[in-house]
This record gives C-alpha cells, sequence and structure tokens, in this order.
C-alpha cells in the first residue's frame, strides 16, 4: 500500500470568457471555481496561507478575466490550458 499525501486548496473562483469554434459559439462568459491538489512528500505540504493563496488569486486573474478570452478555446481547453500553466508554476513568494 502507498500513502498518498496531497493538501487540496480553494475553490478560487474565476470569471473567463472563450470562443467555442468548434461548437460555432461567439464569445461568452462563464463563472467557475478552481480546485488544487497538490501532491507532496514533505511533511508540511503547501502552506495554505493569505499570503500563498493570494499568489494563486492573482495568477489565475492574469490567465482570465475579461481582457483575457481564450480564443478557438472549449471549455474543455480552457481547463487544459488553466492546469498547464499551473502545473509547474510556483511563485516567488512560497521560497520561503
Amino acid at each position: 500500500m502507498t500513502l498518498l499525501r496531497t493538501v487540496t486548496v480553494g475553490p478560487f473562483p474565476i470569471f473567463f470568457g472563450n470562443v467555442n469554434v468548434a461548437m460555432g459559439l461567439r464569445g461568452h462568459h462563464h463563472t467557475a471555481a478552481v480546485t488544487l491538489v497538490y501532491s507532496t512528500d514533505a511533511q508540511h505540504g503547501y502552506p495554505s496561507f493569505k499570503t500563498t493563496n493570494d499568489a494563486i488569486r492573482a495568477r489565475l486573474r492574469d490567465m482570465t478575466g475579461p481582457r483575457n478570452t481564450f480564443r478557438d478555446a472549449t471549455n474543455e481547453d480552457v481547463t487544459d490550458r488553466l492546469w498547464a500553466a499551473l502545473a509547474e508554476w510556483t511563485d516567488p513568494s512560497w521560497a520561503q
């Protein structure tokens, strides 16, 4: 048996726009929530504090919002793009 240690943070509310070419839909917007699950082998896991979570909120805000419409993207494509942008990302504030 293998023990997997995870830390879940969120949900973080987002508002995003996308143009769903595959379905012939013009630009439109959605509200959603992002929940992140980190795996860790460290004793302390992810330090889920205001400062660290604010960094996640800022990163999501930079990737979404009214000025950052996802072009030629289904909702599933948006999920994949957000995942790719967050999978290896760390904020400098987390070094401490």
